[in-house]
Formats: structure tokens, C-alpha cells, sequence
């Protein structure tokens, strides 16, 4: 059971490892536009790699909203009560909620 445990991704920090590699990338883009040679790149492109960033994360936004909709807590509780009581020890280890 523990290896299935440890297997389950966690979608929350799932998200927040995407949003800081997303917002790395915005710091890099920052980074090179304040540092560009002169002439080397325009305002309207460094907009418009901001803007692909920012969508980007609006999208993830959106996907763990969904996920959070998509999740029912009463049935993974009790599907874990299931596997709790089959193991014999339901009483001593959990007790679902009324």
C-alpha cells in the first residue's frame, strides 16, 4: 500500500512546481530584455513572450480548478475506509466520518 501511496502524484504540488518554473522563465525574459544590446529586440516582442508566459499559467490555473471539481473526497474516503477495514485494523486506525 505504501508504494501506491507514494506513486500518487499531488496535483496541487504539481501545480505550484510548474508556476515557479513558469515564473523563472518570466525572470529570465525580464532579465534578457533589460540586458539586450540596444536595438536588438523590441518592446512589442518582449510583450508578447510575457503575454505566452502568463497565458501559459492561466491555463494551469484553469487545469487544477478543474481537477479540484473532478475530485470527490467522500469516495476516497470511503474507498480508504475499504482498504482500512480489509486489513483488519479499521478500528484502531480510522474511522469514517459521519
Amino acid at each position: 500500500m505504501r508504494k501506491g501511496l507514494a506513486k500518487a502524484t499531488d496535483p496541487e504540488a504539481e501545480y505550484m512546481a510548474a508556476v515557479a518554473k513558469l515564473d523563472d522563465r518570466l525572470r529570465n525574459i525580464a532579465f534578457q530584455h533589460e540586458h539586450r544590446p540596444v536595438g536588438e529586440s523590441s518592446d512589442s516582442e518582449f510583450v508578447e513572450r510575457i503575454a505566452k508566459v502568463n497565458i501559459e499559467k492561466q491555463a494551469l490555473r484553469s487545469r487544477l480548478d478543474a481537477e479540484r471539481k473532478a475530485f470527490r473526497a467522500d469516495e476516497w474516503d470511503e474507498r480508504f475506509a475499504g482498504i482500512v477495514a480489509a486489513t483488519g485494523r479499521a478500528a484502531s486506525i480510522w474511522t469514517p466520518p459521519k
